[in-house]
């Protein structure tokens, strides 16, 4: 070989004569192996490159250039911030929430999120929208939410609480019509909550002996929940005008107003009757038990002794029971005949539950299954009247509610729309 130049290439052609001998079993192929992918392989990095100088001299020329989002009415929210505005004849106007900008521009409108360099020297205006109105709002189609306002028992470190849940998924048994719940207000007083209602007990006069709750286990609650659950009567003995004055004889004994009587029955089949200027009156088991245990009754009709009701067949009420005479309580007023039977407790509270009908109906729920959180002040947003200590909607949820005129009234209804801020918006 005459030059080193000579050796090079001699040496290359053996590499390669041996290269493809392994590669392709032919020494003498006409192509090397692997050339396409070679030439594939740099071809594609030389567009790259290139691509790469386009878009940067791009970039250089027209430094954010995306204009697409200037449509008007559409709602920009800045990527880097989250800060809203609304774009209106050239100019972005900051808006104080989404409730305003969807009733400035009404469901259709639209939402871009634009960076802030495409958002560089575009006009600010001044801030639109009601202040303190909602960020989010509930869908409005969606199931209807279920209202219910619990009774949180106390703990160690805190008092018994009421708690306000607004979720389509808030399920709770009905109280049966047959149970009650014994409650007891801040004050100490007793209340039994049975079939919607809440009867306050006369425990200054032995109610709560008499009907057989003395021993039993009470939920404190507060007054803010005690006050929506609908009041009825006083489960207190009836009133007896001329208590302790001397009565007819009846079965040939003599009597004294105020005494009570009964026809045995059987169990809950027999009939109490209550001695009045009138006559004998008809009694439910739960007045009897009453009456029987009023301090006054025993001193007045029983001279002091220990009341018992007196038996009586039915022969001896003739001539003897009241005309037209019945118990004054009202009509449209639940009172139990008989002492309704408590439920256990068992980490179960009370809760009153408001139906899309707009009934109320207690129901029982576990305590644990209560999610709810503490109220929170916030700016614009007054606290309401009484406000529920801690309350429970999920995100993005919410409700559309009507509030009704009470007392028979004609006054146009009030609507509020009620959100995940634990706030109503009128």
């Amino acid at each position: 070989m005459q030059t080193r130049r000579d050796r090079v290439q001699a040496h290359t052609f053996v590499v390669g004569r041996l290269g493809t001998a392994m590669l392709e079993a032919d020494p003498d192929a006409v192509d090397a192996p692997m050339r396409r992918t070679r030439t594939g392989s740099f071809i594609g990095l030389a567009i790259g490159a290139l691509l790469c100088v386009g878009f940067l001299v791009f970039g250089l020329i027209f430094p954010g250039g995306a204009q697409s989002w200037r449509q008007e009415g559409r709602l920009i929210v800045e990527k880097e911030t989250g800060a809203t505005y609304l774009y209106a004849d050239g100019v972005l106007r900051p808006v104080a929430n989404y409730a305003s900008a969807r009733l400035i521009q009404g469901a259709q409108m639209s939402v871009a999120s634009v960076s802030s360099a495409s958002l560089e020297g575009v006009p600010k205006g001044g801030t639109v929208g009601i202040p303190g109105a909602p960020d989010t709002l509930p869908p409005a189609e969606g199931d209807p939410a279920t209202w219910l306002l619990c009774a949180i028992p106390p703990t160690a470190d805190h008092s018994a609480r009421t708690s306000l849940t607004v979720s389509p998924d808030a399920a709770a048994a009905a109280l049966p019509a047959d149970r009650g719940m014994l409650v007891a207000d801040p004050d100490g007083n007793r209340h039994l909550l049975w079939r919607g209602t809440r009867l306050q007990l006369d425990t200054d006069n032995g109610a709560l002996e008499a009907l057989g709750y003395g021993t039993s286990p009470v939920l404190p609650v507060t007054d803010a929940f005690l006050d929506t659950v609908p009041a009825a009567p006083e489960l207190a003995a009836p009133g007896v005008a001329g208590l302790g004055d001397p009565g007819p004889a009846i079965a040939g004994r003599p009597t004294t107003i105020g005494q009570v009587f009964v026809v045995a029955g059987g169990g809950d089949q027999d009939q109490y009757y209550l001695l009045t200027r009138d006559g004998l009156v008809p009694l439910t088991a739960t007045d009897s038990r009453l009456l029987l245990t009023h301090p006054a009754v025993q001193a007045d009709a029983y001279g002091g002794d220990t009341p018992t009701a007196v038996e009586l067949t039915p022969a001896d009420l003739r001539g003897v029971l009241a005309e037209d005479s019945t118990i004054d309580r009202p009509d449209d007023s639940p009172f139990p005949a008989s002492p309704p039977e408590l439920v256990a407790l068992d980490g179960q509270t009370a809760c009153l539950r408001l139906g899309t009908d707009g009934d109320l109906e207690l129901v029982v729920r576990p305590v644990g299954d209560i999610h709810a959180w503490p109220v929170q002040e916030a700016p614009e947003i007054a606290p309401g009247c009484p406000t529920p200590d801690l309350m429970g909607i999920p995100a993005g949820g919410g409700a559309l509610v009507e509030a009704r005129p009470v007392g028979g009234s004609t006054d146009t209804p009030t609507y509020y729309l009620v959100t995940d801020a634990a706030a109503k918006f009128p």
